[in-house]
Parts: C-alpha cells; structure tokens; sequence
C-alpha cells in the first residue's frame, strides 16, 4: 500500500499547489502563500482505519437496503389487503 499512499500524497500536493498559485493569482501581491507552499502532504489516515470503515459502512448500507424492501413488501402487503396465515 506505500505505493498508493505515495500517489495519493502527490495529488494532495499538487492540490495544495493548485491553491497556492490560485490564491497568489487572485490576491495579487499582498497574499503570502508561502506557509501553504511549505506544508507537508500527508495521507490523514491509517489503512487498516479505512479498510475497517469500509467493511462498516458497507454493512450499513446492506442493512438499509434490506430494511428498505421489506418495507416496500410489507406495504404492499397491506395495501393489497392479504392476510398473512397462521401456519
């Protein structure tokens, strides 16, 4: 995974020099990005952080989605007007 930490830092920095030359362009003279040019890009999280996330929310989303057909079932369940048996 270093190698796509590595290129994800890149596009964060070369983001960051995007804005610096945006911000210089656009404020002219008086802005000092030199603060923002300095900052050092690095990747805020831990990928065992993001891979547990990941696994979370894609349990989530399968839960909402379940939860979501059968309340579409059951509606129309009872908008059909059947009776469920007693078996």
């Amino acid at each position: 995974m270093e190698g796509v930490t590595a290129m994800v830092e890149k596009g964060l920095s070369l983001l960051r020099d995007h804005y610096a030359s945006m911000f210089q362009r656009v404020g002219g003279p008086n802005v000092n990005v030199a603060a923002l040019e300095a900052a050092r890009m690095t990747l805020p999280l831990q990928w065992d952080d993001l891979t547990s996330m990941l696994a979370l929310e894609s349990m989530s989303l399968a839960h909402d989605r379940y939860q979501a057909w059968y309340e579409r079932v059951n509606a129309d369940v009872k908008r059909a007007g059947v009776r469920r048996t007693q078996q």
